[in-house]
């Protein structure tokens, strides 16, 4: 798979919380986006950069934007999905520092359709330094994740 407008378009995030800056590349289980660490970056701190387990948010943005991606293909919207948990997530350093680009790149390791598990990584200058396991649920219908309290506003509403 190929994609080449801004990544925005294939996450379901709006701004601020895009927290990817560049689409890299894919394969049919996997994706590879680029971080740039800006001052103006969310969850920026003068003098340290960025905490490294932010890290773990870049690997779900990653996960999110291949599953965009496959929507993109199939011909439907971008679909919301919920980062449900991590395992094994190492962090092998404190923060990304000012000017730094890491590199994010997530794998399939098991998907049902609606359940999943990715291997991601964070990299800096070629050197893993977040690593981690993470557990995606993005159900096939959207609509079932509302709230019942939203299910019931959505039911009453007349047109005048």
């Amino acid at each position: 798979m190929s994609f080449k407008g801004p990544i925005g378009d294939i996450l379901p995030h709006d701004m601020p919380m895009i927290l990817l800056d560049r689409y890299v590349s894919s394969t049919e289980t996997g994706l590879t986006a680029e971080v740039i660490i800006t001052e103006d970056a969310p969850f920026f701190s003068e003098g340290n950069g960025v905490p490294a387990y932010i890290g773990v948010e870049y690997i779900a943005q990653a996960i999110a934007a291949f599953n965009g991606l496959k929507d993109l293909k199939n011909g439907t919207e971008v679909q919301p999905g919920f980062l449900l948990g991590s395992r094994k997530v190492e962090l092998k350093c404190d923060h990304f520092p000012l000017d730094s680009r890491p590199v994010v790149k997530v794998e399939t390791s098991f998907n049902d359709g609606e359940m999943a598990v990715f291997d991601g990584t964070v990299t800096l200058n070629d050197k893993i330094v977040v690593n981690g396991r993470i557990n995606v649920y993005q159900p096939a219908d959207p609509s079932l994740m509302l709230s019942q309290d939203h299910q019931a506003d959505q039911t009453t509403k007349t047109v005048d």
